[in-house]
């Protein structure tokens, strides 16, 4: 059966969580492109409209995002998801240049240390990490195409709840390449039964890298 073709997702973002609306829409419809949000000219003297205006703008530029990794999933397209999640990231977090383009350099200082990262100070000494690895999370996504599940609300979930990144020490990275950990959990984070089931920490935790 050919393979039918995918429905432009209307999405919201909603900045103080995971929730959000979508569906998939028709030709009738408008998709995000018809949604840009207006960014008033007139000087209102209001610090709080001009940074509730430059938040919508980022969510909507979010939303981008969102449509991008949910056609790149469709499409099987995998290795190009890094470069969406980065930006993605980037938009909900406020991490952009003047002219409101994601700025990858400001991962690094965003995410949150472990001890070790914190204690040294110094940020040419750490590299970030996806608190899950990308080959973890596109297995997620995956998962959600296997049973039919695929949508722009459930990547925004996954996403919302497991899109994080770390900043450790270059010696502790060596130590998660050491135990063969940059790109995969340990075997306990797949077992229903183990303690550290679906914990993200746990490879860090098998590496004795601590953030507390």
């Amino acid at each position: 059966m050919k393979k039918p073709k995918p429905a432009s997702p209307n999405i919201s973002i909603n900045r103080q969580g995971s929730s959000c609306n979508s569906q998939g829409i028709g030709a009738d419809q408008h998709d995000i492109s018809d949604r840009r949000p207006v960014m008033s000219e007139e000087t209102t003297g209001c610090t709080h409209d001009i940074q509730s205006q430059h938040r919508e703008l980022l969510d909507y530029y979010a939303g981008i995002e969102l449509q991008h990794i949910y056609l790149e999933v469709y499409a099987e397209r995998y290795h190009s998801l890094r470069q969406y999640f980065e930006a993605y990231y980037c938009y909900r977090h406020g991490l952009v240049t003047r002219q409101n383009k994601p700025d990858w350099a400001q991962i690094l200082p965003h995410a949150m240390p472990s001890k070790a990262a914190r204690a040294t100070g110094n940020l040419k000494l750490c590299v970030s990490e996806l608190k899950l690895p990308l080959e973890v999370m596109v297995g997620k996504l995956k998962t959600l195409v296997r049973d039919d599940e695929l949508s722009v609300a459930a990547i925004q979930h996954l996403l919302e709840q497991e899109l994080a990144y770390v900043r450790i020490t270059r010696e502790e990275w060596k130590r998660l390449k050491d135990k063969g950990l940059l790109k995969a959990m340990p075997a306990d984070y797949y077992r229903p039964d183990a303690q550290c089931y679906q914990d993200a920490d746990s490879r860090f935790q098998r590496a004795a890298i601590s953030f507390s």
